[in-house]
């Protein structure tokens, strides 16, 4: 017998068991049960991942893997664990709500939007657009102001901002509400609770530009104001409503603009004071009012107060931070509280590259003031 022979143990007889073993190994039938748990786990990590997208997880894979092999060891559990930890289980995409009939996503304009602006927020901040301001910025006239002639902030604006356009062209462009391409028009098409304050700015050039605002208001379902509203937004509603059914010339004459340039150069805020002014004395106005809105065109070209204002502030309108309300003229106890009509603020606005303008696609039309006697593509400089 070799060495080698003599120090090797006795082989085992077929019944399983050495000489000198005293009873049968307890792990006989551990293998089994380990394959057995791996199945189940196996089978409960495929009915959790049963609405995946397909693809076996990494613990799906590993359980297999643990399967065919054989009994689990603490190394194969930990990279199971490890498995389950690292996979991210893919959530389903939120399903859409639909948007209620009758009511579409406000269209937005070409002159970006940047959100609202407090009153206390530094004319410093970057961006070129405009923002939502607040109607308290705005002095305007207080009930008692026919005895004390005190003016206090506004409540509440009438119209919200919506949306600014601008737009280029050669000749002179308004009645946009009839305009298709234009936000004025989506909104007057796609919503039957609007009505439309869009307030065309037209300004010389070459080309000239278009600055086109637009202003919502939601009409309560009864047509007036919501029971229980404040005496102010009564007040208001009653002298809108009032307003937009007179006739141009009246309109013309209780219409008040405020600009108040908060950041400009020096030049500038001398050239635009900082107080209430008559828009019809100081700017042509030409009016079209439809159904559900009025349209107010201030012609600069053709005014001797406006038009060299826009002169000197052309070349500097990334510099300027300007805010703009219109208000009408209350001149009775009734048509007081004043409230502002609508509001927005410049925020250096870069007007070099204007869109162009969506053509006509329908007859003009609406026009309660007459057009100068011009030809369209010639502008006073």
């Amino acid at each position: 017998m070799r060495p080698a022979e003599a120090l090797a143990p006795p082989a085992a007889p077929p019944g399983g068991r050495r000489p000198g073993d005293g009873a049968a190994p307890t792990h006989a039938r551990k293998p089994s049960l380990d394959r057995l748990k791996a199945k189940m786990q196996a089978l409960n990590c495929y009915v959790s991942h049963a609405l995946d997208d397909g693809n076996p997880p990494p613990a799906r894979v590993a359980n297999a893997e643990l399967t065919k092999s054989g009994p689990a060891s603490p190394r194969g559990v930990q990279k199971e664990a490890a498995a389950r930890k690292a996979y991210t289980r893919t959530p389903a995409p939120p399903r859409a709500s639909p948007a209620p009939k009758g009511i579409n996503l406000v269209p937005q304009g070409n002159l970006a939007c940047l959100g609202v602006r407090s009153n206390s927020d530094p004319p410093e901040a970057e961006g070129h657009g405009w923002h939502e301001v607040s109607p308290t910025r705005f002095p305007v006239r207080g009930a008692s102001y026919l005895a004390d002639h005190k003016k206090l902030p506004s409540a509440s604006a009438v119209f919200e901002a919506v949306s600014v356009d601008t737009f280029g062209s050669s000749a002179i462009e308004e009645d946009f509400a009839v305009r298709p391409g234009t936000s004025a028009y989506e909104l007057l098409a796609h919503r039957a609770d609007t009505e439309l304050l869009i307030l065309n700015i037209q300004l010389p050039g070459p080309p000239n530009l278009t600055l086109l605002h637009v202003f919502q208001r939601v009409k309560p379902a009864a047509g007036t104001v919501a029971p229980g509203a404040p005496r102010d937004a009564e007040a208001a509603h009653r002298l809108w409503d009032a307003f937009r059914e007179a006739s141009p010339d009246f309109r013309s004459h209780r219409l008040k603009i405020l600009a108040n340039p908060i950041g400009a150069p020096l030049a500038i805020r001398t050239a635009v004071p900082n107080r209430p002014a008559i828009l019809g004395t100081r700017v042509p106005l030409r009016w079209h009012r439809r159904e559900r809105s009025l349209e107010i065109v201030l012609d600069v070209a053709f005014s001797a107060v406006a038009a060299p204002a826009w002169r000197l502030m052309r070349s500097a309108t990334t510099k300027i931070v300007l805010d703009l309300a219109l208000i009408i003229e209350g001149t009775t106890e009734d048509q007081l509280p004043e409230q502002v009509l609508a509001c927005m603020q410049w925020h250096k606005p870069d007007f070099s590259s204007p869109a162009q303008c969506p053509p006509i696609v329908s007859p003009r039309g609406g026009a309660d003031g007459a057009r100068p006697k011009s030809a369209p593509n010639r502008r006073p400089s």
